[in-house]
């Protein structure tokens, strides 16, 4: 009769301790899905963070970077041959041919100071101080940037250069600010200390393009056409 009980009671015990082993396994096995859930959120988490910064930085790219509004007008800009542009399709008001622009700068990034009110006269003449003769390269550049935008509006704009001897050489008649009238405004491209747009003191028809650097010279007369569009758009630039 002992015995008997004492192989039941061993049953039970058995049993009992096959059940809590079963409740354990079954507790084990919850914490490794309850951590395996979390590291699946973590991992998927992530991934959805990268993703959305990859959108993100995508749409920032095309919508503001490469497309974006400034002066008045949207610029794109453009990769050709791995060189970058800035481009834009603009009139400067109405009657006037479609301007083409291709800056070789961010028109936001071109901070040179403009002193003073740019403006026009229906005929220019863009002239060169011997002082620039170094830059001849960008300055040459420069200058038929500036042409070809005062062409477009219906500006009738020829070159020369200060120095006499140098103008003769060419054929030209030297231009000097002293030349700049009501009927005629001048640009005159100089060496100088600062990069700088000036209207001349002593005649407001004349206009000094102030390079500190050879390489300033492009950004230069395109910061000339910034200004010109922020002055008939009233945007700030």
């Amino acid at each position: 009769m002992a015995k008997a009980k004492k192989k039941s009671v061993k049953k039970v015990s058995k049993k009992n301790s096959k059940v809590r082993e079963a409740k354990l396994k079954k507790k084990r096995l919850k914490r490794v899905l309850k951590r395996e859930d979390k590291q699946l959120i973590w991992f998927f988490s992530i991934i959805a963070f990268v993703f959305i910064l990859f959108l993100g930085i995508y749409f920032y790219q095309n919508n503001y970077m490469n497309n974006f509004n400034y002066a008045g007008v949207k610029w794109e800009k453009v990769i050709d041959n791995k060189v970058p542009y800035w481009h834009s399709k603009f009139k400067l008001g109405a009657g006037y041919p479609i301007y083409n622009a291709w800056l070789r700068n961010d028109p936001r990034t071109i901070k040179f100071p403009i002193k003073g009110n740019l403006g026009v006269r229906r005929k220019a003449v863009i002239t060169y101080d011997s002082s620039v003769e170094e830059c001849q390269r960008q300055t040459s550049v420069m200058g038929v940037t500036q042409g070809i935008f005062l062409s477009a509006s219906n500006i009738k704009t020829n070159y020369t250069y200060v120095n006499p001897a140098r103008a003769n050489l060419s054929g030209l008649k030297p231009i000097s600010c002293e030349n700049a009238s009501k009927h005629l405004t001048v640009y005159l491209i100089k060496k100088s200390n600062q990069t700088e747009i000036v209207q001349n003191t002593e005649n407001s028809n004349c206009y000094e393009f102030r390079i500190a650097k050879c390489e300033d010279a492009i950004p230069l007369g395109e910061r000339f056409i910034i200004g010109v569009l922020g002055k008939v758009s009233g945007k700030k630039v």
